[in-house]
Parts: structure tokens; sequence; C-alpha cells
């Protein structure tokens, strides 16, 4: 036998196969009353109804809920850009200000470069009297 006379016989059992099949599903359904149908395919019908109610509802939810969220967001960004110009103001005010400190900061250090020891010592600390007021004598109830 050749490959193709193989092939055509196992053709023919597997096409004898669905025709049995085929039949004895026929008979089946011809047993079956309709009213058996009309049981199966209620309940299917009722849980098919449900879940479209079901989804329409969360269609309109989510409808609902996309709105309020589209306009949270747009809120939100707008709150951003906001925020952006205020930091970056900010960020100015902050500039200026350490700038002012530092030529605050330069022209106490030149002052204090330029003023006497004393005055520098007194500038330091001046709840701490000077040594030029231990030296000197004190005038007591003298009225000038």
């Amino acid at each position: 036998m050749t490959t193709a006379q193989i092939t055509s016989m196992v053709l023919i059992v597997l096409c004898i196969g669905v025709m049995f099949q085929s039949a004895r599903l026929t008979w089946l359904l011809r047993q079956m009353r309709p009213s058996e149908f009309a049981k199966i395919i209620a309940p299917i019908d009722q849980s098919t109804a449900a879940s479209r109610r079901v989804l329409d509802d969360l269609l309109r939810s989510l409808a609902a809920e996309s709105e309020e969220q589209a306009a949270m967001i747009e809120k939100s960004l707008k709150m951003r850009r906001e925020l952006d110009a205020l930091c970056e103001e900010m960020t100015i005010i902050i500039g200026v200000g350490d700038s002012l400190a530092d030529r605050i900061t330069g022209a106490v250090n030149a002052a204090a470069a330029a003023a006497t020891p004393a005055e520098a010592h007194a500038a330091a600390d001046p709840h701490e009297p000077s040594t030029v007021d231990r030296d000197e004598p004190r005038k007591v109830g003298v009225a000038a």
C-alpha cells in the first residue's frame, strides 16, 4: 500500500466517525423536548439581561466619574503651572536675598577691618565692657 492509500483509509475512518457523531447528536436533540430548551435558555437570558443592566450602570458611572476626573486633572495642571511660576519667583527672590546678605557681610567685614582694636572688641561682644573702660577709674557721684 502506498502512502496515499493509507491516508485515504484514515480519512474514511474519520469521516465515518464524524457522521456517526452528528447522527447521535441529532437523535439527542430530537429526544429533548422544546420545554427543556426553554428551561435551559431562560436562566441564560435572565443572567444576560442582568449583566447588560450592570454594564449600562457601570458605563454611566464611569462617564460621570471620567468627567469629574478630567476637570480635576485640568485644575491640578493649572495649579502646577502657577506653582512653577511661584517657584521661579522664589528662586529670584532668594538669589536677591543671598546677594544682599553677601553685600552686608562684606560691608560689616570691611567696617570691622577699619575699626580700632578697642572698637572691634566692643563690636564683637557689646555686653562685655571693653579694656579701655576697665583701665579708667570710675567717677561716682560727680556731675558733669
